[in-house]
């Protein structure tokens, strides 16, 4: 008894049990403070909290980089705006000058949206590959906690992607819908008549506008306002057209990123869907351990009884027969 009040213990890190101290224990410096020799100072907690942690589970790095996409998509949301604003003004110039500048500062915002979405794809990317390789990490895995921080997080980019792509398809559309409304009043100024929508799609489509209304400039003589229209229709057609293409490679690349952060999200329901398979098979278990528990204890219980009533008769039985024999 002696000796075990005067040995060292130590806190186990694998059972969380007390036992007795070990020389290595001792030379590591794993003394819990209870019993063990003065001086003997228990873990720092920083370095506990380490070591609770593990590899894999510090999420301050796949934070930061979550941040910067998000800084990313606000820039993109701004730039959608500023296109936006941008395509009105276009709307109410008459003058070819203005067309192209406005749509050069279009092109800008075009450009600028292109790089961000460029950056967002990679970086997402990136992410998706990080997530896939902390599942290799104990504690770590497919359903963990960790695993379902970063999932549900990347899911959260997605849906963000998503309401972008929207925004950014509404005016796509918009600005196709406006660019045809304004070739064929345009047209309508110079011919004086209302074309056909098979021959507005078809300038629209090739920019030829000089085929239709080369005849009424031809008719009514040319002039200064005929040639300023004439060249407003094809700026607008050209620049429009450029910025179309764009539009369409911007479109690709959304689809993509999108399409990507669902993969994650149906793998997140999956793993839901296994856990809560998990889960539900661990309750039914859980139900038939106590079911037999609570059989074995009655089964005990009438052992006794029986074992009980057993002695009760054989007393019974005996006790006259004691009693007869000793008269």
């Amino acid at each position: 008894m002696n000796n075990l009040m005067t040995q060292s213990w130590v806190i186990d890190k694998n059972t969380g049990f007390t036992r007795l101290a070990t020389a290595a224990d001792i030379e590591q410096g794993r003394m819990a403070g209870l019993g063990g020799p003065a001086g003997a100072a228990p873990p720092a907690a920083d370095e506990e909290e380490e070591e609770e942690k593990g590899p894999g589970m510090d999420l301050t790095e796949f934070d930061a980089k979550v941040a910067e996409v998000r800084k990313d998509m606000e820039s993109i949301a701004t730039a959608i705006s500023s296109l936006a604003s941008l395509h009105q003004e276009a709307k109410a110039a008459v003058r070819s000058a203005s067309v192209v500048a406005l749509h050069k500062r279009m092109d800008d915002d075009v450009g600028t949206i292109s790089r961000l979405a460029k950056a967002i794809r990679q970086r997402i990317e990136g992410i998706q590959e990080e997530n896939e390789a902390n599942r290799k990490y104990p504690r770590c895995g497919a359903g963990s906690a960790t695993d379902r921080h970063r999932t549900s997080v990347t899911m959260t980019l997605g849906k963000k992607l998503k309401d972008l792509m929207g925004e950014f398809m509404d005016l796509r559309n918009r600005m196709a819908e406006d660019h045809r409304s304004t070739v064929e009043r345009r047209v309508y100024i110079v011919t004086g008549e209302k074309l056909p929508d098979e021959d507005v799609d078809r300038i629209i489509e090739t920019g030829q506008s000089e085929n239709f209304i080369q005849a009424a400039i031809s008719a009514q003589g040319q002039s200064a306002a005929m040639e300023d229209v004439v060249a407003e229709i094809q700026e607008r057609h050209n620049a429009v057209m450029d910025i179309t293409q764009q539009l369409q490679e911007l479109h690709q690349m959304f689809l993509d990123m999108a399409t990507m952060v669902e993969a994650q999200g149906e793998m997140l329901d999956s793993i839901e869907s296994h856990v809560g398979e998990a889960v539900e098979q661990t309750s039914t278990a859980k139900q038939q351990l106590q079911t037999a528990v609570v059989i074995q204890q009655n089964t005990r219980k009438w052992y006794i009884i029986g074992g009980v009533a057993f002695l009760v008769i054989l007393l019974i039985i005996i006790i006259p027969l004691v009693s007869s024999a000793m008269k």
